[in-house]
């Protein structure tokens, strides 16, 4: 059943290409999602399919303003080079010439550094993510500096037990409700939620283990401080301003929302083995479970509380299938098998033709891919080791 919803949707992924390397939202991450689709199902024309795409982005790069952004950039598209021939996709010398790359794209992180921007998707995090695929023991020395540079940028409380950092790229065109000030994101693609995530990969790789554990306390400290039970289902704000002003910003999924700014309790928890932080997040689960369509006539979807409600994998329905199943194979907590159920039941119900045929035809984070991708992992469920994910930052398997 599952298969035939996403072959359909497949249908409608036409296969073009454009000169631009987005390995999270464009053509080019179409490709990760073939490759895993050829994995899981053994089908080479899938396969096929994705070392063309791959090909041809690789033959163009030099072909458009190239810039060192992991989301649309050089870094991107090194780390999805890196990450084939450890899946043995590509040959082991495909990237034996990259020091050069690697240089190139380290000598960055120094500008990121001055302009504290850490950012996932643009800045330091997703550098690292690329030197970590590259290995930890070749550039150690680099991310060893990374985690000091964190901590020496970090905003403390006055009693120095809660820290985060701010947001200087999303704040710089975020509009409402207060225009283009700076602010502390908490959420997976721009804010403390990737930081915390980066800082547990360092942690278990012995990388300044001792600041890694300082700055994980004191953001989960944050997160607490800032805690706010009666604002459902903004539990944990998505963004907070220096002033301790918090914008109730109702986007709920992968980049920011309650499973997403939760989850540094989850990469903690695992990572330093407390399970008080592990419950901590559960308890979020579990609040999240009061989140639930209130208007399902599509396209007019609301959730709890009045909000928008979207299908794709940035901030939509897709998310929220793709976070409950990864949480529920790594814990077997019930509740999340159930919501897992309750959206992917609601995101096929709406995979018409009407619907597909209008729905943006690549990307993971906002395209067809990413409506595939949360269906093919309930297929797949830990029969193939392929991580993907690891562009999301929530391979929690391998933390």
């Amino acid at each position: 059943m599952l298969k035939a919803q996403i072959d359909k949707i497949n249908s409608f992924i036409t296969e073009e290409y454009d000169k631009n390397c987005q390995i999270m939202s464009g053509v080019l991450s179409d490709a990760l999602y073939f490759f895993y689709y050829g994995i899981v199902y053994q089908d080479q024309s899938a396969k096929d399919r994705a070392y063309r795409n791959f090909a041809y982005h690789t033959d163009t790069v030099n072909e458009h303003m190239m810039n060192y952004k992991f989301a649309h950039g050089l870094t991107g598209m090194a780390w999805f080079s890196q990450f084939l021939v450890n899946n043995n996709l590509l040959p082991a010398d495909y990237t034996e010439d990259f020091n050069d790359i690697d240089e190139a794209i380290i000598h960055t992180m120094s500008w990121d550094a001055e302009d504290q921007v850490y950012d996932h998707t643009i800045g330091t995090i997703g550098k690292c993510i690329y030197l970590m695929e590259r290995g930890t023991n070749q550039h150690y020395k680099t991310l060893s500096e990374a985690v000091l540079t964190l901590r020496r940028t970090a905003h403390f409380s006055d009693d120095g037990k809660a820290c985060c950092w701010l947001d200087l790229y999303t704040s710089h065109f975020n509009e409402a409700p207060r225009k283009r000030v700076n602010y502390y994101n908490h959420g997976l693609a721009h804010g403390l939620s990737s930081i915390v995530f980066f800082l547990c990969k360092c942690y278990k790789q012995d990388i300044e283990k001792e600041t890694c554990e300082q700055l994980i306390v004191a953001s989960l400290n944050w997160l607490r401080q800032h805690k706010n039970e009666q604002q459902f289902p903004y539990i944990y704000p998505n963004i907070v301003y220096r002033d301790g002003e918090v914008n109730t910003s109702f986007t709920q999924g992968w980049c920011m929302g309650l499973i997403s700014n939760a989850a540094p309790f989850y990469f903690a928890g695992k990572t330093l083995g407390n399970e008080e932080w592990i419950n901590n997040f559960r308890e979020a689960i579990q609040i999240s479970q009061h989140i639930t369509l209130t208007k399902n006539n599509f396209p007019s979807l609301e959730i709890t509380g009045g909000h928008a409600m979207e299908l794709h994998m940035c901030h939509g329905m897709s998310s929220f299938i793709y976070q409950y199943d990864k949480i529920y194979n790594e814990t077997g907590w019930q509740e999340c098998k159930d919501m897992g159920d309750y959206w992917a039941n609601h995101l096929t119900s709406y995979l018409t033709d009407d619907v597909l045929i209008n729905f943006p035809k690549h990307g993971i984070l906002r395209g067809l891919p990413g409506l595939a991708l949360p269906l093919l992992n309930r297929e797949n469920g830990s029969k193939v080791n392929f991580a993907w994910d690891k562009i999301l930052l929530f391979d929690i398997e391998n933390l």
